[in-house]
C-alpha cells in the first residue's frame, strides 16, 4: 500500500491542504539549518488544530530530526503532539531504541552495499507500528541531510524494499 508523506510543513494552511488531498503524514521539520525550520511553538497550534479538524482522520504527524539528543526529540514529541520521530541524521541503533517504537531512520546510502549495512545496522529497531515506515531512504548527498530533491538508486530501492516491511521513498519524486 502506497503512502505519502508531504514534508516541511510550517503554515496551517499547508498542513490543512495537504491533509485534504489526502497526505497520510505531515512531516515538521525541527532541524535549525533547514530551510523549512519550524520551532517547536508554532508546529504546536498547527498540530492541534489539524487533531481538532480531522480528529481520528488527522494524517500521523511527524518530527523530523537531525543528530538531536533523544531528550530534546521526546520533549518536542510530547510538547507538539507528534505521532513520531523521522531521524535523518547521523544517529544510532540506541537512539531509535531509547525512542521506544515511535523512531524511523532515514538513511542517505551512497551505494548498495552501504544501504544493506545500514539495513542490518537498523534491522532490530525498525518500528513495528504497521503506520509508520520501517526506513526512509533519500539520495546520498555529501553535504545535506535531505530536501535535496534528487532521488536513491532504483536498484538501491529495490534491494531495500526487498530487506523491510514497508519502505518510504524521499526525494525528487
Amino acid at each position: 500500500m502506497t503512502k505519502v508523506k508531504i514534508c516541511g510543513i510550517t503554515t496551517f494552511e499547508d498542513a490543512l491542504t495537504a491533509s485534504q488531498a489526502g497526505a497520510d503524514m505531515l512531516g515538521f521539520n525541527f532541524f535549525k539549518k533547514s530551510p523549512r525550520y519550524i520551532k517547536p511553538e508554532d508546529a504546536q497550534p498547527i498540530c492541534d488544530g489539524l487533531r481538532e479538524q480531522f480528529g481520528a482522520a488527522c494524517p500521523l504527524l511527524v518530527g523530523v530530526f537531525v543528530n538531536e539528543v533523544v531528550g530534546l526529540i521526546s520533549a518536542i514529541t510530547r510538547k507538539v503532539g507528534l505521532n513520531a520521530a523521522q531521524l535523518s541524521g547521523d544517529e544510532s541503533d540506541d537512539l531509535l531504541r531509547e525512542l521506544r517504537g515511535i523512531g524511523f531512520k532515514a538513511i542517505r546510502p551512497m551505494n548498495l552495499a552501504q544501504a544493506l549495512d545500514d539495513v542490518n545496522y537498523f534491522y532490530a529497531q525498525l518500528p513495528t507500528n504497521e503506520r509508520l515506515p520501517s526506513l526512509l531512504l533519500d539520495a546520498y548527498h555529501p553535504q545535506l541531510y535531505g530536501g535535496t530533491g534528487e532521488q536513491a538508486s532504483v536498484e538501491v530501492a529495490l534491494a531495500v524494499k526487498a530487506e523491510v516491511p514497508r519502505l518510504m521513498l524521499a526525494g525528487g519524486l
